[in-house]
């Protein structure tokens, strides 16, 4: 998923919008029951940052009724 990331507040040096692509895979453990881990991919260099990341957040999707 394609997106646009800024870095807001006081401290931050240079409050360019750069883009930022996610990336997610799911894995469904069951009909109701879906587990995932997102990446966030940004060129750092646009930030304050000195060091690249790549933050990975977990996601769980629970499906609790069929509607």
């Amino acid at each position: 998923m394609p997106g646009l990331h800024q870095q807001l507040g006081s401290e931050s040096q240079n409050k360019a919008t750069i883009p930022i692509v996610n990336t997610t895979a799911f894995v469904e453990i069951s009909k109701s029951f879906t587990l995932g881990l997102e990446f966030n991919n940004s060129d750092p260099g646009n930030f304050d940052e000195e060091e690249p990341e790549l933050p990975a957040m977990p996601q769980v999707l629970i499906e609790c009724s069929d509607h």
